[in-house]
């Protein structure tokens, strides 16, 4: 499915992780409609407490998140809740009349249960389970990364202990001599140490 993302703000990096999780969302809930998302900058309306973070509207099928001092993880929530509306929007929820105005989710019963399914499947079945399953695959990737470096190590020790041994079967064994006087204050010095020092 096409995937349209528009990034109108100063964030950067933002639209390939927001495109993995689209996919994973179309697999999920499989709406049969694509979706635009716009990332947007409130600019100074961000630092308001209760400006809007998000939005969908159903006519355009256009999922709008605003980015403005908000970590990219929270946006991507943001993202989730509002791709929940839009799998709605493919099953008919939006076909009669809405308002949206303020207290929309507590006059009207229907829009109260859309956002509860929102709210619950975009943080919990959808972004979680995107997230997780992310996390997982980076850690089984990374764990295979770690495996093949540590086989390459162990071939490469393979290869210098052969190389150690093929050269002292090449070179006959020379023996030094030692004198006398030192190879017995040696025998004598180690002899003492294993007889009075246990370890």
């Amino acid at each position: 499915m096409k995937i349209d993302i528009r990034n109108h703000s100063q964030m950067t990096n933002i639209e390939q992780i927001a495109e993995e999780l689209y996919k994973f969302a179309h697999e999920q809930l499989g709406f049969d409609k694509p979706a635009r998302i716009v990332f947007e900058a409130q600019g100074d309306r961000a630092v308001d407490i209760f400006s809007p973070t998000g939005n969908y509207n159903p006519s355009t099928q256009t999922i709008t998140v605003y980015v403005d001092h908000r970590h990219p993880k929270d946006i991507l929530r943001s993202v989730a809740h509002e791709l929940i509306h839009h799998a709605q929007c493919c099953q008919g929820e939006f076909n009669k009349p809405i308002d949206t105005s303020a207290g929309y989710a507590q006059r009207d019963q229907h829009m109260r249960e859309m956002e509860k399914d929102a709210y619950f499947r975009g943080n919990i079945t959808l972004f979680r389970d995107w997230e997780d399953n992310r996390k997982n695959n980076r850690g089984r990737n990374m764990m295979s990364e770690n495996k093949e470096a540590e086989v390459k190590e162990e071939k490469v020790e393979v290869k210098e202990i052969r190389k150690e041994e093929k050269n002292k079967t090449a070179q006959p064994k020379v023996e030094k001599k030692v004198p006398l006087k030192n190879w017995y204050n040696n025998n004598l010095y180690n002899s003492l140490m294993k007889k009075f020092i246990k370890t």
